[in-house]
């Protein structure tokens, strides 16, 4: 015993001062055939991490899971992790208003965060603030007599922003689902669900659901990407498009497991024409393998493809969605790595977005960031995890995660910490993370 341990500590010594890439490197990658890239962000490692890093690594290709290990146990990281948490689940309020921003830049609570949230706490079981969250969103819908979900509210519920964001609708019904599946909280059930069942029956109507593409349409998709000089997009999007199926998904779930049935009839016959639509309309082959489009614009229902790339295409990771085809995903991760991974002296960070053109906007959305360790984490690819936390560990300087970094001189920007959206995206792929690594989603 004495010797193992002894082992182990030289081991820990070692992989503390070789950072995070193994000495042998990586494989080639899922898109074996891409331009190649300089870190082993687009690889697969070929022996899959079947234990708790904390075991003793049988080869160096392992290290970086032993690394990763430390990063979220004891690191400024870590803090990081501590602090973002606590501040998202302390900012529900007893009334269950959440605050989006507590810098001030952006003002009342958005109610895409609110579906975001519950499927964070989902994943962190923390649902008694999920439900309060919920209800007030569902409260002021009553009491304004809304007709759909609203875009965003405030504090006192009074005053509502009305823009119709599909996408931010279906994160909602998508939390809300999740929440009702996971607590059988029938009261709240029976005062919402039809709220609940309203969206889910205009997600298949013919003002979003195109039959001719199998997607519907979101006619304000923000985005990063300017078009026109606008980053409001009218399209059919890789992200409104998994998410709305997503939402379907569990409200068919929903629907069969409170004796309504008849309800899911509609939604599943959508979510089937969702699924084909995704496949068909929404992928796209780069040297011969499939990867997922982003958008396609409308333009007057042409439906032109965006052949740029973006953290869009990794949000598929995020809805739990089952039409989601696990090697197009990996497919399209490795893609997007091999245009947007850019190295740093510590690890290295995807940038937002490239132009179809190869033109690269260089700096970091924060929700993107917890979508691709999600992606990571599912593919046990410690590498590019390790290189990502390390990235984070040296250069996000503050202790609440931001919406956004941009480079400045020598160091970064950090831009609204302790946004809400981006927060807790960042915090649902850290949960699933640490518990790839062993550990609690909690801190």
């Amino acid at each position: 015993m004495k010797v193992l341990a002894m082992l182990l500590v030289a081991l820990l010594v070692v992989t503390s001062f070789a950072g995070c890439r193994s000495a042998e490197g990586g494989s080639s990658g899922v898109l074996s055939d891409l331009p190649s890239v300089t870190t082993a962000a687009t690889t697969t490692p070929t022996t899959a991490v079947t234990t708790a890093p904390t075991v003793v690594p049988t080869t160096v290709a392992a290290n970086p899971a032993v690394k990763v290990h430390t990063l979220l146990t004891d690191s400024h990281l870590a803090d990081i992790y501590r602090t973002s948490y606590k501040s998202v689940f302390d900012r529900v309020q007893q009334n269950g208003f959440f605050q989006e921003s507590v810098t001030g830049r952006y003002r009342g609570e958005y109610v895409r965060s609110i579906g975001a949230l519950a499927c964070l706490a989902a994943e962190v079981n923390e649902l008694p603030a999920a439900g309060r969250a919920l209800r007030f969103v569902t409260n002021v819908m009553k009491n304004k007599n809304l007709s759909y979900l609203p875009f965003t509210i405030s504090a006192d519920g009074r005053t509502v922003r009305t823009e119709d964001e599909l996408d931010g609708r279906a994160h909602f019904v998508l939390g809300w689902a999740l929440y009702i599946l996971k607590t059988g909280d029938r009261p709240y059930f029976e005062e919402s669900y039809d709220l609940m069942k309203r969206e889910a029956d205009a997600f298949c109507s013919s003002t979003y659901f195109y039959e001719q593409f199998g997607l519907v349409r979101n006619r304000r998709f923000t985005h990063t990407r300017m078009r026109n000089s606008n980053d409001y997009h009218d399209v059919f999007d890789l992200l409104t498009n998994t998410f709305t199926a997503s939402a379907l998904e569990r409200m068919i779930e929903v629907a069969t497991a409170y004796g309504k049935p008849e309800d899911a009839v509609l939604w599943q016959d959508t979510l089937g024409k969702i699924k084909t639509g995704i496949a068909k309309n929404l992928t796209r082959q780069v040297n011969g393998k499939t990867v997922y489009l982003e958008q396609r614009y409308y333009d007057n229902g042409q439906g032109n493809p965006e052949n740029g790339v973006s953290w869009v295409c990794l949000s598929p990771i995020a809805t739990g969605f089952s039409g989601v085809d696990p090697q197009i995903l990996q497919n399209t991760a490795a893609y997007t790595r091999s245009v947007l991974w850019k190295d740093a002296s510590k690890g290295g960070y995807l940038a937002v977005e490239s132009s179809a053109g190869g033109s690269i906007k260089n700096w970091i959305l924060g929700k993107s960031v917890g979508w691709d360790l999600g992606i990571a984490g599912k593919a046990g690819d410690w590498e590019h995890i390790c290189d990502t936390l390390e990235f984070l560990n040296t250069y996000h300087t503050q202790s609440l995660y931001m919406e956004r970094m941009q480079p400045s001189g020598n160091s970064w920007k950090l831009i609204d910490c302790g946004n809400g959206e981006q927060v807790i995206w960042f915090l649902w792929g850290m949960a699933r993370v640490r518990q790839a690594a062993g550990l609690s989603a909690k801190p």
